[in-house]
């Protein structure tokens, strides 16, 4: 039978080599962790960039959103002013019917008035 000491030395050699694993597993859990962590803070980083880019072009859109109204009620403040279709129609008769090149002007008509008190 083994001696008392050597059951007491292969005992403390084997909490000896359990405590080795255990230290080695925690430091490549460590490093496995400051890897994750440094992975995290990159990610965290290029996701905070794309939303600061995101919210940018969000005010560039609101302030394209707000111009295109501002042009809309503007275009709806006009919409009286402007003659429908049918109104153009008789606008056009009008012009046609008065034939407005064929007018003369006051000095054409005191012209045409002085050749014929000459004659």
């Amino acid at each position: 039978m083994p001696k008392q000491e050597e059951i007491i030395e292969t005992f403390f050699t084997q909490i000896l080599q359990r405590i080795t694993d255990i230290e080695e597993k925690i430091k490549n859990n460590k490093e496995k962790i400051d890897l994750i962590s440094s992975s995290l803070q990159q990610k965290y980083k290029k996701v905070d960039e794309e939303i600061y880019s995101i919210k940018r072009k969000i005010e560039s859109l609101s302030e394209d959103i707000e111009k295109i109204k501002q042009r809309v009620d503007y275009i709806m403040a006009e919409m009286p002013n402007l003659l429908r279709k049918e109104d153009m129609v008789v606008v056009e008769r009008f012009i046609k019917m008065w034939e407005p090149l064929k007018f003369v002007t006051k000095e054409e008509v005191e012209k045409i008035i002085e050749k014929k008190m000459k004659k």
